[in-house]
């Protein structure tokens, strides 16, 4: 009786049944995400907030308590590349030993190379010069432990001066403190109409949008609107490249559409 039995289980359940087979084909359960947890009627998953991005808190602790649970948490947030907080300890991104060797984002990006008292810090004027910190933000200068932007000359030299028109020294920051930093210097002016400083930055005048060639001229978008260029008139709409070219004559939720979009019965030819 005992061998009948087993020759049973084999042909039920053996390697090369057919019921071994189903159940080999049917989908197992999934062990539950350790970044998603139950919360009331919802679900959080750390790895959608805020907290993970910034701090590196992307794993549960309970039901919806969001933490930093290991390193690799940590490496892959905002605060690993700006404090070098690279080490996930009690929930939390720190600062490793090694977190601020060479060849560390902090280290790299913004000169501190030296590990005291739980921080990196920029202890060589040499290290400051070689960093993507002096290229790109002009912070070329060793200061109590940090590199920053302490001359004209370096911040005209950096990428962001181009690109955002910050290209003077001031409070440690490279800053627009001119239109003129804005207008002559930076890609902003010609592409965003960014052409105004404002608060130590480049931002859209008044006046900026109507005088921008490739807002106005070709867009149709003349008037300056929180802060952006919009279309507001069908009469800027129809001096437009677009509405020449393109048939986007009718100012339409601050752009320049063609008839079909604004719904218009009729749609007036372009002003030449």
């Amino acid at each position: 009786m005992a061998e009948a039995g087993n020759r049973i289980r084999n042909m039920l359940f053996g390697l090369g049944s057919p019921l071994f087979a189903l159940l080999v084909a049917l989908p197992s359960a999934a062990a539950p995400d350790a970044s998603v947890a139950e919360a009331g009627a919802g679900a959080v998953d750390c790895r959608e907030t805020p907290g993970c991005r910034e701090r590196g808190e992307c794993s549960l602790n309970g039901r919806d308590r969001c933490v930093a649970s290991t390193n690799g948490d940590c490496s892959n947030s905002e605060i690993c590349l700006r404090e070098g907080r690279c080490t996930a300890r009690d929930g939390k991104c720190i600062v490793g030993v090694e977190d601020c060797a060479n060849f560390s984002p902090v280290c790299s990006s913004h000169g501190r190379c030296a590990y005291r008292d739980g921080e990196c810090v920029a202890t060589s004027a040499e290290l400051c010069r070689q960093s993507g910190g002096c290229r790109y933000n002009g912070a070329c200068t060793l200061r109590a432990g940090r590199c920053i932007a302490t001359s004209t000359r370096d911040c005209r030299r950096s990428v962001q001066c181009v690109d955002e028109g910050l290209c003077e020294a001031k409070d440690g920051l490279c800053q627009a403190l001119s239109d003129r930093d804005c207008r002559r210097f930076s890609l902003v002016c010609g592409d965003y109409a960014r052409c105004t400083a404002r608060d130590g930055g480049c931002q859209v005048g008044p006046d900026d949008c109507r005088k921008s060639d490739n807002h106005c001229h070709w867009q149709g978008a003349c008037t300056t609107l929180d802060g952006q260029c919009a279309a507001t008139s069908d009469a800027d709409c129809r001096r437009s490249v677009r509405c020449r070219q393109h048939g986007l004559c009718v100012a339409k939720d601050g752009l320049c559409v063609g008839r079909e979009q604004s719904g218009a019965a009729t749609q007036d030819a372009p002003d030449r």
